[in-house]
């Protein structure tokens, strides 16, 4: 809102001719005290003390979590690790509005409740086992696993409009007066899966010579059957030079060399079933009137369908350097890296 108009209106006799036909719906303190409409600024922007007043809102949120695992000594130098996630949640929201005039172009002619509930389950299966073992100068870890993780959701909303009285204790349907042009409710229900399958290999030679290379492929439901896995590879290589005998330089006490390239991958610009084409029902498909003078809401379809869809996929190529000096009382990272993505 532009700095010179006020917050509140000074009595009702500056009010023009729109506010005076909308006096109803001008928004008030709890005071009383009409806020003010800017003269210079319109459309969307408002007086943020009146707009803030006709928001209200409550949503609760309710939530269990569990995790259990369990480490089995295969032999001295192999663990298999199994473990299982959980969790339920329940989501609850209600929100209304009055009718409201902040200007010509932000006006709310009826009062309206909202209210909507979730509800969630998700559960999460892992194995993986772990290989360590130290041979002479070298150390070699293992590690291969695979995941399971499946999520269902449910929900419904609904609105009502014309509440008798603009009040929390009033925001109900059933005190929602409105009649006509009913909107019915809407459910969904939101599936999703996700398969991993991963390993690791880590060598250390002395402490000097390192190595990570890891790979890893992930199905989503949320792709077509055609591109359902994405496989994301990665290497890692460092040195440390201080550990060689003949390292000159005395105050640098600790230097690390490395370098890397990996992809990873997302599906999260994605929602389920986003590769297939759908139909909308409802009043944003469209209105039609009947022959008896009511209202009927129609069906379109609400985008094409796209099996092409791929995991999302970031490549990345990182040089760096991890530097103590003077016993570590000074400590300098530094790093250079190139990131692409694709298919985004």
């Amino acid at each position: 809102m532009d700095p010179i108009t006020p917050v509140f209106f000074k009595d009702t006799s500056v009010l023009n001719s729109a506010e005076k036909a909308n006096l109803n719906k001008l928004v008030r303190d709890d005071n009383g005290k009409y806020y003010a409409i800017s003269r210079l600024a319109s459309t969307d922007i408002v007086n943020p003390a009146a707009w803030i007043s006709t928001l209200n809102s409550f949503t609760k949120t309710s939530s269990v979590r569990g995790r259990l695992s369990a480490d089995f000594r295969i032999f001295k130098d192999l663990v298999y690790t199994p473990a299982i996630s959980v969790e339920d949640f329940n989501d609850y929201s209600s929100q209304w509005w009055p009718a409201y005039y902040l200007n010509t172009t932000n006006v709310k002619t009826e009062s309206q409740v909202n209210k909507s509930t979730d509800r969630g389950f998700r559960s999460i299966w892992e194995e993986v086992l772990h290989y360590d073992h130290s041979f002479g100068k070298h150390t070699i870890g293992i590690l291969i696993g695979n995941s399971y993780e499946e999520f269902r959701g449910t929900g419904i909303s609904a609105t009502r409009k014309d509440l008798l009285y603009n009040s929390d204790d009033f925001a109900y349907f059933q005190s929602a007066t409105q009649t006509t042009n009913l909107l019915p409710p809407g459910d969904y229900i939101n599936e999703d899966v996700l398969i991993s399958y991963f390993g690791r290999i880590n060598y250390d030679w002395k402490e000097k010579i390192l190595m990570t290379i890891n790979f890893r492929a992930d199905g989503s439901m949320r792709f077509g059957p055609d591109n359902r896995f994405g496989y994301f590879p990665s290497i890692s290589l460092g040195y440390v030079p201080t550990e060689e005998t003949w390292w000159p330089i005395h105050f640098v006490n600790f230097l690390k060399l490395r370098g890397s390239w990996g992809q990873n991958g997302s599906n999260a610009n994605l929602g389920s079933y986003d590769y297939v084409s759908n139909i909308v029902f409802g009043s944003s498909a469209g209105q039609y009137p009947n022959a008896d003078g009511t209202i009927l809401s129609g069906a379109r379809p609400n985008r094409i369908a796209n099996p092409g869809l791929k995991w999302e996929t970031s490549q990345q190529i990182d040089f760096g350097l991890d530097m103590g000096l003077l016993a570590n009382k000074i400590f300098v990272t530094a790093d250079y890296y190139i990131k692409d993505q694709k298919d985004f």
